[in-house]
């Protein structure tokens, strides 16, 4: 199976900010719908806020980064990697999947940075979250048990909703405890999907998407 990688390289400024390493000719996307996305140098970006009255903007760069600035903000999420919207891939087919982060950054309690994406199967959609820079965020959800991935230990957390329809929709956190306002390494994907099925979590088998992702409810930042 081939490795499925891709490169996250970013500098996080003042205390919520997010700009990543220069590239030449950025493209811009401004969040003044609820939904905006697009494919850019080989990556899939997606920009998405809470409701219309943010003023967020956001800049692809050609080196897979991206800078975002956001003000009158309620939440948002900004994040680049592989969005499947068809022929999803099984994660069987796909081998390793890792993702490698370059980021300077300072930060509060309402933002946050890591892989975010959603695993498919018949019967439930599963959201994940991996979240690199915990440092007092407020879990969600219902603590399962501990992880521990290329030597450091996150805290795995379960989030179960039923739709009006009966659709199942589960989410999947891995709080990092252990040296939780790193700079630069790895996302060990696969691993973690290892390590939540240890604990008992099924987590489905065809991939939608995958990404680095930063997200805020700060009402302004750079």
């Amino acid at each position: 199976n081939e490795k499925f990688k891709f490169l996250v390289n970013g500098i996080m400024t003042a205390i919520i900010g997010f700009s990543v390493i220069p590239a030449s000719k950025p493209i811009t996307a401004k969040a003044a719908p609820l939904y905006e996305n697009g494919t850019h140098k080989g990556l899939d970006w997606e920009l998405w806020q809470e409701n219309y009255t943010s003023n967020v903007d956001m800049k692809l760069n050609d080196n897979g980064g991206f800078t975002v600035d956001w003000s009158n903000n309620e939440i948002f999420h900004a994040r680049t990697g592989k969005i499947w919207e068809s022929d999803y891939p099984k994660l069987s087919e796909l081998g390793d999947i890792k993702m490698y982060y370059d980021v300077e950054y300072e930060s509060d309690d309402t933002t946050t940075l890591g892989a975010y994406g959603f695993i498919l199967d018949n019967s439930c959609n599963y959201e994940f979250n991996i979240i690199e820079n915990n440092v007092t965020y407020t879990p969600i959800g219902k603590l399962v048990g501990t992880a521990t991935v290329n030597g450091e230990i996150y805290d795995v957390y379960i989030n179960e909703l039923n739709s009006t329809s009966g659709e199942r929709f589960v989410s999947y956190y891995s709080y990092r405890r252990t040296n939780n306002k790193a700079t630069k390494g790895v996302i060990d994907v696969s691993k973690h999907f290892k390590q939540w099925e240890k604990l008992g979590l099924k987590i489905g088998s065809e991939l939608h998407d995958v990404t680095f992702c930063v997200s805020s409810n700060e009402p302004t930042g750079h």
